[in-house]
């Protein structure tokens, strides 16, 4: 085990600055026990993603996760200090919900909190001041806990424990030698989403936040400018459902396009007068429904030094990557101390 090959105040590596992993560090570094959070991006989120318009007139979109619910008593207590300073703000309706051709109002049973300016705020916050070195692309764990990064242009470590919070896929690539993990990330199936980020010139003529369609190609779409906290003009984002998604994941954004426009079409009440759009295919976008990864949520391998968090182990809610995060955080307290 490296926490007893390792000097006691190496510092734990944690791969990936998304939710998983900034709620996992900021629970290491409440223990008193130091941190690295290395991400191949450019800044933090993971699916927790908010795209910035290219031009300053171009609004923001949220491609990924659109918001969150806090059930938890601890991200309760962050979320109402995070509100209080104005991190995160609730994001009202009215909702909709599209059955065949009938629309009603959706009620929410719980407030759906957004991130202020973007949902990229939610792991920012938890992140705090952690150490966080952006564009390092882990390749290989090696022995004695050390990285190598960007397949050998850098080895960092001695690390005390290495916590991957990847997609499960991508974790498999790293812990292969795990009889512990490596069952696991084998076993979770991921499916895709494509997200279609549109800016438009007017809005709908019923105004509205967010419409769900779950019986349709095109599952939900959001007014991402009725967020609070934004600006820029009218931001929509589109999101296909994982067995549309599936299906149309490598035909490209021509055979995308013709799916989402006329969802946006009959949810404005007219043809969308478009100013700007983008497309982003997340690949790895939830857990299949019906995955069973057995009663170990939150493995800790302690003979090789690496753990697995993310909220595929627990369900596609922002919540389960907190509390996933959070989880094996406490594992590897329980472990050190």
């Amino acid at each position: 085990m490296p926490s007893t090959t390792t000097r006691a105040d190496a510092p734990i590596a944690i791969l990936g600055a998304g939710v998983a992993g900034a709620a996992a560090a900021a629970r290491l570094q409440e223990a008193g026990l130091p941190v690295l959070v290395l991400d191949k991006g450019r800044g933090p989120g993971g699916r927790c993603s908010t795209r910035r318009g290219a031009d300053a007139g171009r609004p923001s979109f949220d491609h990924g996760a659109q918001y969150f619910t806090a059930r938890g008593p601890r991200l309760q207590e962050l979320v109402a200090r995070w509100s209080a300073s104005g991190g995160v703000q609730p994001w009202t309706g009215p909702y909709l919900r599209k059955s065949g051709e009938v629309l009603e109002e959706e009620l929410p049973s719980t407030t759906r909190w957004v991130g202020v300016p973007g949902m990229n705020q939610v792991p920012r916050l938890l992140l705090g001041g952690a150490p966080t070195r952006y564009g390092a692309r882990v390749t290989r764990l090696l022995p004695g806990g050390r990285l190598e990064l960007q397949e050998g242009a850098e080895v960092l470590g001695p690390f005390r424990l290495v916590l991957l919070t990847l997609p499960p896929s991508q974790a498999l690539e790293l812990v292969r030698a795990s009889e512990v993990l490596a069952p696991l990330a084998r076993a979770a199936e991921m499916v895709p989403c494509i997200t279609w980020m549109v800016q438009l010139e007017q809005g709908p003529a019923r105004p509205f936040s967010g419409l769900r369609a779950p019986a349709e190609p095109v599952s939900w779409i959001a007014r991402d400018s009725s967020k609070p906290g934004r600006g820029g003009g009218e931001a929509w984002v589109l999101q296909l459902s994982p067995e549309a998604s599936a299906e149309v994941l490598e035909d490209g954004e021509e055979a995308w396009r013709r799916l989402c426009e006329p969802a946006l079409a009959a949810a404005l009440g007219a043809p969308p007068r478009i100013v700007h759009s983008a497309f982003h295919r997340w690949r790895f976008a939830q857990r299949a429904e019906g995955t069973d990864l057995g009663p170990a949520p939150e493995p800790l391998d302690l003979e090789h030094g690496w753990g697995l968090a993310g909220d595929w182990l627990r369900g596609g809610r922002l919540e389960a990557a907190f509390d996933s995060g959070t989880a094996l955080a406490e594992r590897v307290v329980a472990a050190l101390s």
